[in-house]
């Protein structure tokens, strides 16, 4: 049965959103009722999809060419998946295709592996093969009204130079004497003023993609997407970055630390700070924390929420630095800037997570605020993953006291003064 809705309440205008409609159609003499669309934006209590309850069922979707199995509704409106196989079945049995078709070794650190969720599989039995029932494609439109927001990406797979990484570095100290800063990496915990090698991470590619996908589904527009070769240092550097202008922008960069002797950042205040390596070609360059202006052109106007996704983006003590020296990478219009205090893993599903329980909660339409879903996503995409033993993730969030409890439906603008909170994840 089609059915398109016209975006109003029995004629009556409404604000812009994702709704649940309901249709209601007599087959052989039995009523029935059907049920489409996603988080409610209106009234009332809308029912709960149950993405990730272990029984239901869903429809789940397998690109040509590809093994990897994600759910059917991360696809926005309009993406052609005529050539897809696409099947239902429930999450646990999803899980278990996948499991079963992944290596053990697909669980590494991401700052030397990467990590594959359940859901997206790592190879092995392709979905075609699965007995499932025909199912439809999916339905005529989402049922969004007008755009909810505006997000965006930039991203780096580190595979210029094929399967070696990109070299970065060394990091001049800023005294013009060629003296370099002393950066943690896993060979050097304690400081290594020479070149780094940043190993490649494509899942970046998987990871942008599927949150970019989830939110649209819940009516947000992505007009900012830099992957790769697209992506130029400058735009993240200074107040004109074009990531100021979206409400939300994510980041996917390997990440590190000043630490040591050497570690003092002279270009900076003398503050020890964070750095990020962005490829050019095959070689990257460090971008420091300190070059990042972030914040719209008002508190309500541009980039309120910025997503650091990199190894120690957010490390406690070079903060702490920072924010003593007064070396401040935002504008009084920035509401949180959430990343990590350790090193962080790679998983398409705590970005499925993240935008889903922004957006519309866990189990029923209940709305996390921005910071608790990033927790929570990263908490359930890591929970039953087989980390190495010693495996630690704390997640931590910068941002004016004021916004802590943002969500993405009602936010306060700035006022506070600038606070660093900090949440363990694993194990």
């Amino acid at each position: 049965m089609q059915y398109n809705w016209d975006g109003t309440d029995n004629g009556t205008n409404l604000p812009n959103g994702l709704y649940f409609y309901y249709i209601s159609a007599v087959t052989n003499g039995e009523s029935s009722e059907i049920v489409s669309g996603g988080s409610g934006g209106g009234g009332g209590s809308p029912p709960s999809p149950e993405f990730m309850s272990s029984g239901s069922s869903e429809l789940w979707a397998v690109a040509p060419d590809s093994e990897n199995i994600v759910p059917l509704a991360i696809y926005p409106p309009g993406f052609d998946t005529n050539d897809f196989t696409i099947f239902s079945a429930s999450p646990s049995e999803v899980a278990s295709l996948s499991a079963a078709a992944r290596p053990e070794s697909e669980f590494t650190t991401d700052s030397g592996g990467s990590f594959s969720p359940d859901y997206t599989g790592g190879g092995g039995s392709s979905a075609s093969s699965q007995n499932a029932s025909p199912a439809p494609q999916r339905p005529p439109n989402n049922p969004i009204r007008g755009t909810v927001g505006t997000i965006g990406i930039a991203a780096d797979t580190y595979t210029g130079n094929g399967t070696n990484g990109l070299s970065c570095g060394p990091l001049d100290n800023g005294l013009g004497l060629g003296l370099d800063i002393s950066v943690y990496t896993p060979q050097y915990p304690s400081g290594n003023t020479g070149a780094t090698t940043n190993p490649p991470r494509p899942e970046h590619k998987i990871e942008a993609s599927t949150f970019v996908n989830t939110m649209q589904y819940y009516g947000w527009k992505n007009p900012l997407s830099e992957i790769d070769s697209q992506l130029n240092i400058n735009d993240l550097r200074g107040s004109g970055s074009p990531y100021n202008n979206v409400d939300m922008a994510v980041v996917m960069f390997h990440g590190t630390y000043g630490v040591g002797s050497a570690a003092t950042d002279y270009a900076a205040e003398s503050c020890k700070q964070m750095y990020y390596a962005v490829g050019t070609g095959g070689r990257g360059n460090y971008l420091r924390l300190s070059e990042m202006d972030l914040g719209g052109s008002s508190p309500t106007n541009g980039l309120k929420w910025m997503v650091i996704d990199a190894c120690f983006s957010l490390f406690q003590g070079n903060w702490s630095s920072m924010q003593s020296h007064g070396v401040k990478p935002y504008n009084g219009n920035m509401h949180l800037i959430l990343g990590a205090t350790t090193e962080t893993w790679t998983s398409a599903l705590k970005w499925y997570n993240f935008a889903k329980y922004m957006n519309y909660g866990k189990h029923i339409y209940s709305p996390f605020t921005i910071r608790n879903a990033y927790y929570q996503a990263n908490t359930d995409a890591f929970e039953n993953a087989p980390l190495p033993d010693g495996t630690e993730i704390t997640l931590a969030v910068a941002g004016d006291s004021a916004c802590m409890g943002d969500t993405l439906q009602t936010n306060t603008p700035p006022g506070g003064s600038w606070e660093w909170v900090s949440q363990p994840i694993y194990p």
